[in-house]
Formats: structure tokens, C-alpha cells, sequence
């Protein structure tokens, strides 16, 4: 893996943190269960447990405050529990089931034939805010299981489904502002629980004949600000043109997981301004934008599903990289701008100095990133 960023700024991982996977033979049975402790996850470091499909039985113990704040979990197993059974001990951590993480093949973290994953998060020991302000999200076509008690243990919490059965028990006072969204059904006490917001709408680009999606400047300005612009992976070839327009992308939030092509042009010479010497470039073309290229799971548009961003497989049975190309153009086109790549071999390029300054690039694990800097 090359991850390269030249002038630009800061590189990240999209998922940077130590991997924790189940040890070889666990997992078999409910007699011998892959089992992660919280004595395990005692690591001043960010956390991404892995456990995929080929685990029947899974326990991870977030106790002595293992999983605060730190943990990302992705379950694939055919039941996994998430126990919390010490204060704060699953503070703000993400979990995910029927998921894996955005580099993995999905299919492996989807069960098989006879069973489906199914995932409970357990956090009943009457303890206060042991799950507090943590995201459980589902996926289909998993099964998810939320059991809390004691103050606050699921408060401020975040609950997704995007599968057909999810279900919250919830104590006293256990849920004060949890949020649901999707198939959840709440039974305890559910009146402080709340609908988590819709989100803005997506421009969901279209595939012609040929499988290429163009949105242009005209595409995007019919819509409200604030529309997500989404390329799904029914495109094999997406184009995005944020330019002729001041402030045609400003802060807008752009998805792009076409099969083969991402090609993002933002910035550009001011048409309006061609006789001008020298010939100005528009300005804001994708100032403070978030730019997200490849597979994704945190931040779904309305409108899609998580297939929608899946990398298509070859016959090895791994995840093909997308390529994409992103030109910014203009003294302030990109600035405060976000790059966030995922499976994504992607080259950005910049023509001067301040063209994306404040602005930030993270990688997934076998991303490849190649910034140029022209100066115009």
C-alpha cells in the first residue's frame, strides 16, 4: 500500500486502529465461543474487531471501560453478544452487524443458506450509562437485539436497522434521547425515545445505455442546497462537473461507488469572465464539500441501500478497487474540503497553493492515494 499526500495536509485512516479477530479454533460452537475480553481491549489505541460469517459463536466483553469510545465492531457471526456490563464500558463505540469492515468482501458477514448473523448487545446489569451515546447499527439481513438497563445505559445511543427485525428492551430511564431508525420495535420504557433525523435528500445520478452517470452543474442546482449527490454502483462510470457555477458543490456531501470510474471536476475557468485577462476561475466550486469514493457504511444517503455501494468482486472472490480522479481549480475550490477513500485508488489534483488548503485526505486499508499540485 503507497499512501502519498505531498502538500495537502493530513492523511488518515478511515479505520486506523489495531484489529482484533477471533483466536484460531473458537467460535465453533456455544460450548467454545470466540470470546474478546475487556482485559483484551485495553489498548490506548482506536479498535476494529472483526468477526466474519466463518465464526458460528461470539462474546465480547466491554467491561473495564474496554470499548469506550475506541471500538468500531463488525459481526458476521451467526450470534454475537455484546455484553457492558461496567459504567461507560461501551461509551460511544459503533457496532455492526451483518456487516464488515468497508475493505471486506460483504458476503462473508452475511450468514449463509441456513442461518442469517444475528447480534445482541446486552447491557443489563442495572449499571448507568454502560452503552451511553453508542451507534447499533443492522443490516440486512441480519437480526439485532438491544436489552438495557439502569440510567442512562442506552442514552443518547443511536439504533439503525436497515434489516426486516430489530427490537429495544429498554428499562427505566435507560433510554433518555435514543434515537431509532427502521424496523425497530420498542417495548419497556420507549417514551424518550425519538425518530433519528431523515437526513437531507440525495440526487441519485442515473446510468445511460453505457452505464455512465454525468451530473452537471444544471443537474445540481435544481435541487435544494444541502442535496447529497450520490453515484451508486449501477453507474460504471461516474462523472461530476462542479464547475461554470460559483459555489455550484459548496458544502455539499458527494458519494461516488461506480463499478470502474470516478471523475470529479470542481473549479474551472468563470465563462462569464472570458474576456478577462487572465481568465479568472469560478470561485467555491466545492468549498467545504465532503467528498466519500467507494464503499461506505456511516453515513448512507436517503434513498439507497448498503448494496448500493458494494465493490464488485473478482473471481478470487476480493473487492475490485474503484479508480477516481479528483481536480480541484481555483484559489479556494476545495478549501476545508474532506476526502474520504475506501477500497479507492485515487489521484487528486490541485492547481495552486491554496486551492485545497485546511483541507483533508483519509485512506482505508488498501487504498492508494496519488496528490499532485499544479500551480496556474
Amino acid at each position: 500500500m503507497m499512501n502519498t499526500l505531498g502538500v495537502f495536509g493530513m492523511l488518515l485512516s478511515v479505520l486506523d486502529g489495531l484489529i482484533v479477530r477471533c483466536p484460531e479454533g473458537s467460535g465453533t460452537s456455544s460450548s467454545n465461543p470466540c470470546r474478546i475480553s475487556g482485559a483484551q481491549l485495553q489498548a490506548d489505541t482506536n479498535i476494529i474487531i472483526d468477526i466474519s460469517s466463518d465464526i458460528l459463536f461470539a462474546e465480547v466483553f466491554c467491561d473495564l471501560k474496554g470499548c469506550e469510545k475506541k471500538v468500531t465492531g463488525f459481526f458476521g457471526a451467526q450470534l454475537t453478544r455484546i455484553v457492558a456490563r461496567t459504567a461507560d464500558g461501551a461509551l460511544g463505540s459503533r457496532f455492526y452487524c451483518g456487516r464488515g469492515p468497508p475493505d471486506s468482501n460483504q458476503r462473508n458477514y452475511r450468514g449463509n443458506e441456513t442461518w442469517t448473523p444475528k447480534c445482541i448487545l446486552d447491557a443489563t446489569r442495572n449499571t448507568p450509562g454502560t452503552a451511553q451515546e453508542s451507534e447499533f447499527i443492522v443490516f440486512a439481513p441480519a437480526i439485532g437485539e438491544v436489552i438495557v438497563t439502569g440510567d442512562d445505559a442506552f442514552g443518547g445511543a443511536l439504533y439503525r436497522c436497515y434489516s426486516d427485525i430489530c427490537t429495544l428492551n429498554c428499562g427505566v430511564n435507560s433510554c433518555g434521547g435514543t434515537q431509532i431508525e427502521g424496523n425497530v420495535t420498542c417495548t419497556g420504557e420507549c417514551s424518550d425515545i425519538v425518530p433519528a433525523s431523515v437526513g437531507t435528500p440525495s440526487l441519485i445520478a442515473e446510468p445511460d445505455i453505457n452505464g455512465d452517470c454525468i451530473l452537471n452543474p444544471s443537474d445540481i442546482t435544481a435541487t435544494p442546497f444541502g442535496t447529497k449527490i450520490v453515484f451508486t454502483n449501477e453507474c460504471v462510470t461516474a462523472i461530476l462537473n462542479c464547475a461554470d457555477i460559483p459555489g455550484v458543490c459548496e458544502k455539499r456531501e458527494i458519494f461516488c461507488s461506480a463499478q470502474e470510474i470516478c471523475l470529479i471536476q470542481c473549479g474551472g475557468e468563470d465563462i462569464q469572465k472570458m474576456s478577462e485577462v487572465p481568465v479568472p476561475f469560478i470561485p467555491s466550486a466545492c468549498k467545504e464539500a465532503s467528498i466519500t469514493l467507494g464503499p461506505f457504511i456511516f453515513n448512507r444517503p436517503t434513498g439507497t441501500s448498503e448494496d448500493d455501494f458494494d465493490r464488485p468482486i473478482d473471481m478470487s472472490g476480493q473487492p475490485i478497487l474503484l479508480n477516481a480522479v479528483v481536480i480541484f481549480v481555483g484559489s479556494d475550490a476545495a478549501t476545508k474540503t474532506t476526502v474520504d477513500a475506501v477500497l479507492t485508488d485515487v489521484m487528486i489534483t490541485a492547481n495552486g497553493a491554496t486551492t485545497f488548503s485546511e483541507g483533508k485526505v483519509t485512506c482505508g486499508f488498501d487504498d492508494t492515494v496519488s496528490p499532485s499540485e499544479e500551480h496556474h
